[in-house]
């Protein structure tokens, strides 16, 4: 595994992030940005260690980051950071992803 990449809507969920941190707090939101990258590495370096996310949609996994949630799946070449989401948005955030049937 050669890593980790953020797809669009990743990228957008985390400048959302750290755009609503900066304006009460912006050496909060440094610090959310540092352990963002260090969250993303983790998938990266132990891809099956993630929690299973069937009930988003099969092959999603995440990992905790501070009161948020990473949702990655394992890709040929790397780790795709799909969404990062407020743990207490979890509802909302479930119906971005959908469920394929076998």
């Amino acid at each position: 595994m050669s890593g980790y990449e953020l797809t669009q809507r990743a990228h957008c969920d985390l400048e959302e992030i750290d755009d609503c941190l900066a304006r009460r707090d912006p050496k909060a939101a440094r610090e959310f940005i540092i352990r963002a990258i260090e969250v993303f590495e983790l998938p990266a370096q132990h891809p099956e260690e993630g929690r299973r996310r069937a009930e988003l949609k099969v092959g999603v996994r995440s990992f905790p980051l501070r009161n948020h949630i990473v949702y990655y799946r394992i890709a040929v070449q790397c780790v795709q950071i799909l969404r990062i989401g407020h743990a207490a948005a979890m509802p909302a955030l479930s119906s971005l992803f959908w469920r394929t049937e076998a």
